[in-house]
């Protein structure tokens, strides 16, 4: 089965299966030390919650490794970022960019923390020269398998078989690369299947919660994390094929006439958005449960569901011109058309479950 290109205004509905409770363990279960750490599913950046416990060495690592590189992910964000131009001196420290839309359809660029202060005068001289790093691939891959096989151990306990051992031995070698341009890559990260919940997420939303993507070609099983991202409980095997993407980020930029009091928008105006918050469907026949991790039929009692319409914006990357704006200062939009990324992501075909 395949997802659309995040170019697409195709939607995905995510129904909520079961809602996960929190569940400690006297061991880690990525390594099968002592757990002596409370685990944040997801990273309490994305508004999760302590739902167990890992070892400090996973729980610190991972989530200073690959863990930002999945909020830059959701965010939209270009990291590192540093403006150039007119008659500043060199490059300066812009702070983290969010990309933004406004109502017509034209990209912004959306200043997000501690930024320099000559950036002000970099602006008023209309062009200017980005560098800047996007999320990198491989690292936000391996943030979604960490959650998506945590919520899987929350649900069946820490669990066994091939596919285990591979997450957790992908999972350790993150862990203990020497940098982050060390960590290898992971055949199973590498053919999740994920959407970012576009628009506001739904009120009060579980932490983890055990749920399906329907798909024209069948049923994609998962869980959504905290409201907001939705992975798969399977993988594309033949997803390592593709070349490493390059985030690193070097662009002009010519920064157009000051606006006004728009909505700033994550998508679009012409892609589909979240519709639907938190509404109950009728409780079906059908059985909707993920026969993907081992013991798939001790998923437990079924809540009831909620559904959620949302864009298929799988593994997008930064692909649009750009404006800028300051983050007390007036909205500028982009007067030229310039790509700021490419997305080489590939379409997932869920054809083997863990």
């Amino acid at each position: 089965m395949s997802v659309d290109k995040p170019t697409s205004s195709t939607q995905a509905t995510v129904t909520v299966l079961d809602v996960l409770e929190p569940r400690m363990f006297d061991r880690c279960p990525i390594c099968g030390d002592p757990a002596t750490s409370d685990e944040h599913v997801p990273a309490q950046s994305l508004h999760g919650h302590v739902m167990t416990r890992t070892c400090e060495p996973c729980n610190n690592g991972l989530g200073s490794r690959v863990e930002p590189a999945l909020l830059d992910w959701y965010d939209n964000a270009i990291s590192l970022s540093k403006l150039s131009g007119g008659s500043v001196p060199g490059q300066r420290h812009a702070g983290r960019l969010l990309l933004r839309y406004l109502p017509d359809g034209e990209y912004v660029l959306l200043q997000d923390g501690p930024y320099d202060p000559a950036i002000a005068e970099i602006l008023r001289s209309g062009e200017v020269d980005l560098k800047g790093a996007l999320p990198n691939d491989d690292h936000v891959r391996l943030a979604l398998l960490k959650n998506a096989y945590l919520a899987a151990c929350l649900t069946f306990g820490i669990w066994e078989g091939e596919y285990a051992d591979e997450i957790r031995a992908d999972l350790k070698a993150a862990r203990d690369a020497g940098s982050r341009q060390e960590i290898p890559r992971s055949r199973l990260a590498r053919g999740l299947t994920f959407f970012r919940l576009c628009g506001p997420p739904p009120v009060n939303a579980p932490a983890v919660a055990v749920a399906r993507a329907d798909d024209p070609a069948g049923p994609i099983p998962g869980v959504v994390l905290a409201g907001r991202i939705f992975v798969s409980w399977t993988s594309d095997l033949g997803a390592t094929a593709s070349a490493a993407a390059d985030d690193r980020l070097a662009t002009p930029l010519v920064v157009g006439p000051a606006v006004t009091g728009p909505l700033l928008r994550w998508t679009p105006p012409e892609a589909s958005r979240l519709t639907a918050s938190d509404s109950k469907a009728a409780d079906g026949a059908d059985s909707g449960r993920p026969s993907c991790p081992p013991r798939a039929s001790a998923m437990g009692r079924r809540r009831p569901r909620h559904k959620y319409s949302v864009s298929a914006t799988h593994g997008s990357s930064l692909t649009s011109p750009v404006g800028l704006v300051t983050s007390d200062g007036p909205l500028y939009r982009n007067a030229a058309q310039r790509q700021v990324g490419t997305d080489d992501r590939r379409r997932s075909r869920s054809v083997a479950p863990w």
